[in-house]
């Protein structure tokens, strides 16, 4: 019943995730992005607030008289790369884009305000959460300091972090009997071998602030590096020495040739 009324909203959502994907913001400028997000709950019927972080919004709606609280969250900004894969919804702005999935996370909110707002199958209060600057910018930080959790109460709260159906990729300092353990496991993985001095790699991850970065999970990994061998071609290699362009430049490559298989 519930795969039924969501298929009916595929036409909308898809038409929702290439308007935001087309027209991606940074952090802290996800002005366009929060104005349809807050026009989309106001047509729901869920009670908007916004300004918190800046550009962030809040939806509430209440179900009966149930005293629990529950809230879900999604973020909003994108990155500064630049797009260029040709697609009709691809992103118009320079230096732009989508490339973590926000828009779908977004998207995915959206659908599921919209789904709870015609079913109102729960007794209690909802409250939607749509966070900005996740990317380095600590958005999530500064809308609990502006008081999130005292004007909007939860009693638990979820997120959903999607990932690309064909492949995962890892920033891999691990040793490879550990690679062959996570490949038992799924078959999808793909690993990115960091390569070159310790030093090196160790402080460019500790600069990093972005949740696809732990340093304290990668940096404790590196005593046990083990270069890929010839048997291992699901491992991508890194040259992190070089310039940081050069280091962007074959991330990129790598998400490509990976993503084209």
């Amino acid at each position: 019943m519930i795969n039924e009324i969501i298929e009916g909203y595929l036409p909308q959502l898809t038409a929702i995730r290439h308007d935001i994907h087309q027209h991606p913001e940074l952090g802290f400028e996800e002005f366009r992005t929060s104005d349809l997000v807050a026009d989309y709950l106001n047509a729901w019927g869920y009670e908007v607030h916004r300004g918190l972080a800046g550009t962030g919004v809040v939806g509430t709606l209440r179900v009966g008289d149930g005293v629990k609280r529950l809230g879900l969250r999604a973020d909003m900004d994108a990155l500064p790369i630049e797009e260029n894969n040709g697609k009709p919804w691809s992103s118009s702005g320079a230096n732009r884009m989508h490339a973590c999935g926000h828009d779908g996370h977004t998207t995915m909110l959206l659908g599921a305000a919209r789904y709870l707002a015609q079913t109102r199958n729960f007794n209690g209060t909802l409250h939607l959460i749509f966070q900005p600057a996740e990317e380095m910018l600590n958005g999530g930080a500064r809308m609990v300091e502006q008081g999130l959790f005292e004007r909007f109460p939860c009693d638990a709260i979820f997120a959903m972090q999607r990932t690309n159906p064909v492949s995962l990729l890892v920033c891999s300092a691990l040793k490879k009997s550990y690679r062959d353990r996570l490949r038992e496991v799924n078959r999808n993985l793909h690993f990115i071998y960091l390569k070159g001095d310790k030093a090196v790699i160790e402080e460019r991850l500790k600069q990093r602030k972005g949740h696809f970065f732990k340093p304290q999970m990668l940096v404790s990994q590196f005593a046990t590096l083990e270069e890929p061998g010839a048997q291992e071609p699901d491992v991508q290699a890194i040259d992190i020495n070089q310039p940081l362009d050069g280091v962007v430049a074959d991330t990129l490559a790598c998400i490509n040739r990976i993503t084209a298989r």
